[in-house]
């Protein structure tokens, strides 16, 4: 009976049939390993899932990396490599310029052909190229240029508000930190085209143009007081910076609203190019001296050898 028994129990698949068999071949699919998830190791040797899950280091801790983690990840490497490029391309910006690095300014110029002086030999194409090459004696990347042609200046903004619209669009294009105007502006042809392309745009004419390279060339004492000093006296008709937060000085309870703040700018102006003055004619006496010194000198040595 036993044997009986052992005999009907160890052949089942032979008298089942091929129910036997679907439910066997179903048993092996449910007890077969999943295969495993491919892991992306990445430069700094850290195991990565690709579909996000479970990541593990070098120290052999496992770490939950959501997929959305996953895919910041080298977005914020891509970001910090172009930061390092825009810094590496900001130090090639400066330029040594007789012993100083001074820091190449993206510049735009402008410049207008005035029909009455058509009749002229030079020509707005020369004036520009030549305003081009202080721009580069001053240390200044030129990136662009443009001119227009009209009867006479805007009195506002000197040239055409549909030119003021262009020269816009090319400052916001080429990230352009600088306009330099081939003619000297007004004080209020300034602070209106400063207005027209935003506070972060310094606008300036050829004259100070030609002031910032004195100042930069200036190698004695006296030179560096004589190019600050027709700086300052430049500027003095032109402060054009707009404090918004302060109107005006406040002048106490009683007495009410004080003096505006481009008032207080002109007046510390004033007393700066006071002592700048007084200051030069010191030197020039003491240049005088030290001349008719040496002028001396040189006749006593004359009698002497004579």
């Amino acid at each position: 009976c036993q044997s009986h028994a052992s005999y009907r129990w160890s052949q089942p698949r032979h008298r089942r049939g091929g129910v036997v068999r679907a439910l066997d071949e179903r048993l092996l699919e449910a007890l077969t390993p999943a295969p495993a998830e491919t892991e992306v190791e990445d430069e700094s040797g850290v195991g990565e899932i690709e579909d996000g899950g479970e990541r593990e280091g070098r120290d052999g801790v496992a770490n939950i990396v959501g997929p959305s983690e996953a895919h910041e990840q080298p977005k914020s490497r891509r970001r910090q490599q172009q930061e390092e490029e825009d810094a590496a391309a900001e130090r090639t910006r400066f330029k040594l310029i007789n012993g100083k690095e001074i820091f190449q300014e993206k510049t735009y110029l402008v410049g207008v052909e005035c029909k009455k002086a058509a009749s002229d030999n030079f020509s707005i194409e020369e004036s520009l190229k030549e305003l081009e090459q202080l721009a580069d004696t001053a240390g200044l990347m030129v990136l662009g240029s443009t001119y227009q042609k009209l009867s006479s200046p805007n009195p506002r903004t000197y040239i055409g508000s549909g030119k003021v619209a262009e020269i816009r669009s090319a400052v916001q294009a080429l990230d352009i930190e600088t306009i330099i105007f081939d003619d000297e502006l007004s004080a209020g042809q300034l602070r209106n085209l400063e207005k027209s392309f935003g506070g972060g745009v310094r606008v300036c004419d050829r004259t100070a143009l030609i002031l910032d390279i004195f100042n930069q060339r200036a190698a004695t004492h006296e030179a560096a007081l004589q190019v600050t000093l027709a700086q300052m006296e430049y500027q003095l008709p032109r402060l054009t910076k707009l404090w918004t937060h302060l109107e005006r000085q406040s002048g106490g309870q009683v007495k009410g609203m004080g003096e505006k703040q481009i008032e207080v700018d002109k007046r510390i102006l004033r007393t700066q190019i006071s002592t700048l003055r007084k200051e030069l004619e010191s030197v020039r006496k003491h240049r005088k001296l030290y001349r008719n010194r040496r002028r001396w000198d040189i006749q006593m040595l004359e009698k002497v050898h004579s």
